[in-house]
């Protein structure tokens, strides 16, 4: 872990330093894909300077919380997954929720924080919704939960290709993105 902290920190010190993250053209595809790239090239130059040098090397180290990384893979299930194919569902898995709380923070300002909390489950088809009790709880009709269902499913969409359309060179590519995102969520 220790290492796995070293090392983020100096690829995040190196990226920040020489300005790299200002070399990404979202002509030349997709940001991830840069990130991701990024990282390898960094991790051989790591390993080249290991075999050279002794660590430590004169590199001012720069802190970072490391406790919530190490809670969050700690609880992370157990896989045969490979780091890049676990790099690509965790990146998959943050768009899909920041899709969400960006509509969940969208029917909040909106005042309908209720409806969305008792719709929300329809998204991911995480849990089927009851809309005959929903109905009677909201005091709406069962159709008009259904239609508001359908309508939160479709504004979730268009929310998720927003965000994968700021990811990729050309808008062409975000069903292709998308359609990467679903198969690196459904690894397991």
């Amino acid at each position: 872990a220790e290492d796995a902290r070293d090392l983020t920190q100096a690829f995040f010190v190196k990226l920040l330093e020489k300005s790299d993250l200002g070399t990404a053209d979202r002509h030349r595809g997709r940001f991830r894909t840069f990130l991701l790239t990024a990282m390898k090239n960094f991790m051989a130059g790591e390993w080249r300077k290991e075999q050279a040098l002794k660590r430590g090397g004169g590199v001012e180290l720069l802190s970072l919380d490391f406790d919530s990384a190490e809670e969050t893979y700690r609880l992370e299930p157990s896989s045969e997954l490979n780091p890049e194919q676990l790099y690509e569902r965790r990146w998959a898995l943050e768009l899909l929720q920041r899709a969400v709380a960006d509509l969940e923070a969208h029917y909040a300002e909106t005042g309908r924080g209720e409806l969305f909390e008792a719709l929300k489950g329809s998204l991911m088809g995480e849990e089927t919704v009851d809309y005959s009790e929903l109905a009677k709880q909201l005091e709406r009709s069962e159709g008009a939960l259904r239609t508001a269902a359908s309508r939160l499913r479709s504004r979730w969409r268009e929310r998720l290709r927003e965000l994968v359309a700021d990811t990729v060179a050309d808008e062409s590519e975000v069903s292709d993105e998308v359609r990467s995102l679903i198969t690196s969520v459904g690894r397991v």
